[in-house]
């Protein structure tokens, strides 16, 4: 297989980056500890060069009616805010989850997964032919860099080298400026749980990443980007949204409207909402020998007293991607992703649970999957991690990490 690199591959390896293969890129695994990487975002700022992304822009005198058919979603409503939503395929299920920029009601920039870029240019354009949209669809997704910086000072520094104040400006908005020779798009969006930026750049741009490392930013791989969406409960298209699955089942059913009509996959979505094998995704943690009461994050890293005193370090193993949920011995689900969780130092995991199989709970597809903990109070949960390795899984709300936690 044929890997494609990152515009400034040199520039990781420079940094000591260990790459590996995702999306169809060589991609920064870790720049040597993707544990510390985890802790250096939660703690204090990290940066990551998500470039294998797509970028596609809908332009036009029909681009807003376009956007509302094409989403299952909300939109964005005014100009220089963004949203985060769901393309659908005509059965209802999850072509890909992506952020929308609006620039103005005849503007917008889709930023999707690496992996399904193509798939959506595809089903964007087949969208446009049906209704006859008067709009241009472009992939213009080798024309830009993509860097994520997250973590509590992440706005300070990044604010400090534009030469400009990020900390008025609101989640879900974004800006365009000149800075250094630079035209940029700076984006208040991210998808690590804390507070943070994106910055488009141009796909020549050689200087930025190492001049933001230069400002004590740590490098982060995509091992610890994994972890770090994990913790905050965020979904991985392929493993907690696929094309056979609604929005609701791998809970993003924040991001739908009960009263919007007359979408792509509407009929699908509507069928799959009636269906009797809906799935629900629940979030676990793997029970420790020592009884835990709650998941309690880890506020000092550096603090291996405390951490120890305060927390568990001992349980029976780690639940991973394609491990078998059981309820009393009985196959109920499936583990999506799985890791043993830096902050709470103990392995989490969500799971796309039968939902038929748990409970007779009537369950309100625009609600959000927390709404049947209490319904699964006092069940067996088990993991199989094969070879006759079972343990105990406990369910807990979602997410596992925020910043109000």
């Amino acid at each position: 297989m044929n890997l494609k690199s990152l515009p400034i591959a040199k520039t990781h390896l420079s940094l000591c980056a260990k790459f590996g293969p995702f999306a169809g890129y060589e991609m920064p695994l870790h720049y040597g500890n993707h544990t510390l990487e985890h802790q250096r975002t939660r703690t204090h700022c990290g940066l990551f060069d998500v470039s294998h992304m797509g970028e596609v822009i809908v332009e036009g005198a029909d681009a807003t009616e376009f956007m509302n058919y094409a989403l299952c979603s909300r939109i964005a409503t005014l100009d220089m805010t963004a949203k985060y939503g769901a393309l659908l395929n005509e059965q209802g299920g999850v072509v890909d989850d992506l952020i929308h920029y609006r620039f103005n009601q005849h503007k917008y920039l889709i930023v999707v997964n690496a992996s399904n870029r193509f798939v959506v240019f595809d089903t964007f354009q087949k969208i446009k032919a049906t209704k006859r949209f008067a709009c241009s669809i472009t992939d213009n997704s080798d024309e830009y860099q993509l860097y994520s910086v997250s973590g509590p000072r992440s706005l300070n520094l990044v604010s400090d080298y534009l030469e400009i104040n990020l900390a008025n400006t609101k989640p879900f908005t974004f800006i365009e400026i000149n800075c250094k020779g630079k035209q940029l798009i700076i984006a208040r969006t991210g998808y690590t749980g804390e507070e943070g930026c994106e910055i488009f750049t141009a796909a020549s741009d050689d200087e930025l990443f190492q001049e933001l490392v230069n400002l004590g930013i740590q490098p982060c791989g995509i091992a610890s980007r994994d972890s770090l969406r994990l913790e905050a409960g965020l979904p991985l298209h392929s493993c907690e949204l696929t094309t056979e699955l609604a929005p609701f089942e791998g809970n993003i059913s924040f991001t739908l409207d009960r009263k919007k009509t007359d979408f792509w996959g509407e009929e699908g979505f509507l069928k799959r909402a009636k269906a009797l094998d809906q799935q629900v995704l629940l979030g676990f943690y793997v029970a420790a020998d020592e009884e835990v009461t709650s998941l309690r994050q880890i506020t000092d890293p550096d603090d291996n007293e405390n951490r120890s005193a305060k927390l568990p370090v001992k349980f029976g193993g780690i639940a991973r991607h394609g491990h078998k949920l059981l309820l009393t011995d009985e196959e109920v689900g499936i583990v999506t992703s799985g890791t043993k969780s830096p902050n709470f130092n103990l392995p989490i995991f969500m799971a796309l649970v039968s939902l038929k199989a748990l409970t007779d709970y009537e369950y309100d597809i625009y609600r959000g999957s927390n709404q049947i903990l209490p319904a699964l109070a006092n069940l067996d949960f088990a993991v199989d991690l094969g070879r006759g390795r079972k343990v105990k899984a406990v369910p807990v709300p979602l997410p596992f990490y925020s910043l109000q936690s």
